[in-house]
Order: structure tokens, then C-alpha cells, then sequence
């Protein structure tokens, strides 16, 4: 059974320390661009929260929330804060992970549309090319009966820190 091509970005699912998940916090958007539900989330160049751009950013939060880009500047929207032991959902943008031998490694989120209006939902996945300087490390596959590795997998991740607590991007 083909796994289902249904991008939502990051989905937090749980702590792997236990704790619950963090509470929400409200964060400030911009009219530049729409903010979709899932999407990693960095301080833009005016202050305000913008969904990332560049697997080179340094994301801060995981967007809870949708915000069109039409709405009033400075609208409050919810967002996660990222931490080293959150751990998220998120689709494969392809099939180079055939198994369960690249569990452990490092890759980034790839943004290959924006999000959808409709849904409100973000359209970011994982990249399936691994590298060290990646942002999220492959815990594995999400254990239900319509996902397989190959095309289309939904995985576990979680995010990388450095020894500042700040999250780990591309460079």
C-alpha cells in the first residue's frame, strides 16, 4: 500500500523526557506572508514572526496556528517553542528512506509549496538527503497501518540544540 502524499509540516506529538508538551505561546506575525499551521517559525528582520524561508534559518517555534497574509500586521498567533526533547510528525519529501538504517541522522525541512488556504495547513516535509549540519535527527517511522517507509513516510524527529540551547541550522 502506497503511503498517502498528505503534507501538514511538523505535528509535535510528544516529549521523549516524559513531560507534556510545552503550553503555546502567542507570537506577533507580519502581512509579508501567510504563517501555515506546522510551519517552522523564525524572527523576521522587523521583529515580527515569519515562517522560514532557508533550511539556513534558525527556526524558533513550530506555528500552531494559521495566519493569512492578508490580516492585520502584528496579529497574535500560537506557536510551540522548539526544544531538544520535542519530538515531531512530519512526511518525507521523497523515497530515500527505504528503511530504518538512517535513524540517527541529521536532516532539514524542505518547503516545496507554501501552505494550503484552504486547510490552513504548512506543506513543509522532511528532506530526505542527510547531512551533519542537518536541524532534525530521525528517531523513526510513525507505527500505524497506512505508513511504510518509502514515499511519502511520516517519521519522528526532533530537533537539534547546540550546547546555548539554540536550535542547530544549515550553514
Amino acid at each position: 500500500m502506497a503511503n498517502s502524499d498528505d503534507a501538514r509540516g511538523l505535528i509535535p506529538r510528544y516529549m521523549d523526557n516524559g513531560q507534556p508538551l510545552p503550553d503555546l505561546v502567542k507570537l506577533r506575525s507580519t502581512t509579508a506572508t501567510a504563517v501555515f499551521e506546522g510551519d517552522l517559525i523564525k524572527i523576521g528582520s522587523n521583529g515580527r514572526h515569519i515562517a522560514i524561508t532557508d533550511d539556513a534559518d534558525n527556526p524558533t517555534h513550530i506555528a500552531r496556528e494559521y495566519v493569512a497574509s492578508t490580516e492585520a500586521s502584528d496579529t497574535l498567533f500560537d506557536a510551540m517553542p522548539l526544544n531538544a526533547s520535542l519530538v515531531c510528525e512530519i512526511q518525507v519529501d521523497d523515497a530515500t528512506l527505504a528503511d530504518a538504517t538512517s535513524n540517527g541522522a541529521y536532516f532539514d525541512v524542505i518547503n516545496e509549496s507554501t501552505g494550503s488556504t484552504t486547510s490552513g495547513m504548512s506543506q513543509m516535509e522532511l528532506d530526505g538527503d542527510a547531512s551533519a549540519e542537518d536541524t532534525f535527527e530521525l528517531i523513526g517511522l510513525v507505527n500505524r497501518p497506512d505508513n511504510a517507509w518509502g514515499l511519502n513516510a511520516k517519521v519522528y524527529v526532533k530537533v537539534r540544540v547546540n550546547a546555548n540551547a539554540q536550535v542547530i541550522a544549515t550553514t
